[in-house]
């Protein structure tokens, strides 16, 4: 008889061990994310300091929408080393050729075509993650 009150003391110690054990892993998962979103905001941070450098990172053709005063339509735009220089709007088939206009870092570009025509739109941020991604590994800035 005296075997059953030394099992449920091991089994009370286990379940003491596990209750430990987690919240051990609990505390470190949570620093580990903080972590990760302190060393996200500093690349953010460095590539913002470093804006004119990243821009040469974002090239090509990118769907987008974009509005005027009035209405918001799909189109295209044409990125060349972080600066608009076209946009071709689907809905009407027309295609604007313009100074190139640079791209802020929080993707947000206006477009000024005419007195009478402008638009403004933003461009996903997976893109601009990406051109900040490419400048790091490429700069070796700011490792992991």
């Amino acid at each position: 008889m005296h075997i059953l009150p030394e099992y449920f003391g091991r089994i009370k110690k286990i379940k003491i061990l596990i209750l430990f054990f987690s919240i051990l892993f609990l505390i470190l998962f949570i620093f580990n994310i903080q972590s990760y979103f302190e060393f996200k905001k500093n690349i953010r941070q460095l590539a913002y300091a470093n804006w004119d450098e990243v821009l040469s990172y974002l090239n090509g053709a990118n769907q987008v929408n974009i509005c005027n005063e009035s209405e918001c339509y799909g189109a295209y735009v044409e990125i060349q080393s972080g600066y608009v220089s076209s946009l071709y709007v689907v809905e009407t088939g027309e295609q604007f050729m313009f100074t190139p206009t640079k791209i802020n870092p929080d993707g947000m570009v206006s477009i000024v075509i005419s007195d009478t025509i402008n638009f403004q739109f933003k461009l996903e941020s997976k893109i601009i993650d990406q051109a900040i991604e490419d400048w790091r590994e490429i700069n070796n800035s700011y490792r992991e």
